[in-house]
């Protein structure tokens, strides 16, 4: 949870001004639904790049097996 306020602070996106007016105008239930809409997309974006790199490194693996079984096939 403290990384989700670090970035929430860093990315400069929302300041406390901003928060307080969206609360005033919107209401409270729907500010923190908007605040867990960008929460959860953000978390999509970040699973997305870690299965990407994961995808690679599954990839990655598969060619170098495929290199010893034929090295081991062919001597």
């Amino acid at each position: 949870m403290q990384a989700f306020w670090y970035n929430f602070h860093r990315e400069g996106g929302f300041i406390m001004e901003t928060i307080i007016q969206i609360i005033s105008q919107l209401g409270f239930p729907i500010a923190v639904a908007c605040v867990c809409f960008w929460y959860i997309n953000k978390l999509q974006e970040q699973h997305k790049q870690e299965i990407d790199k994961l995808s690679e490194a599954v990839n990655n693996n598969t060619l170098v097996m495929q290199k010893l079984l034929d090295k081991w096939e062919n001597p």
